[in-house]
């Protein structure tokens, strides 16, 4: 298990998944930051395809279905929110 700090440097949720949840590669660089090893391909390529999509609530909707999957995986575990956010 490993604690990390996150905000995406883009501002673009689609950042947050591209680091922490993708299958880890070496080559692309893909999930570097993902300690716990997870790898669902289907995901990767949900958030590739939102990656694409210029219709923003189709977008939103993918990075939503993206987010759940990820929660019902239990793909990582959230301990704290900071700033803005109640904890």
């Amino acid at each position: 298990m490993m604690m990390i700090g996150w905000h995406a440097d883009t501002e673009d949720s689609a950042n947050f998944y591209e680091f922490l949840t993708f299958c880890p590669d070496a080559d692309s660089g893909a999930g570097q930051y993902n300690a716990g090893n997870y790898c669902n391909p289907e995901i990767d390529a949900l958030v590739q395809k939102a990656n694409v999509e210029t219709d923003l609530d189709k977008r939103a909707a993918m990075l939503q279905e993206v987010e759940q999957r990820l929660y019902d995986d239990a793909a990582f575990c959230l301990q704290a929110l900071s700033g803005s956010f109640p904890c």
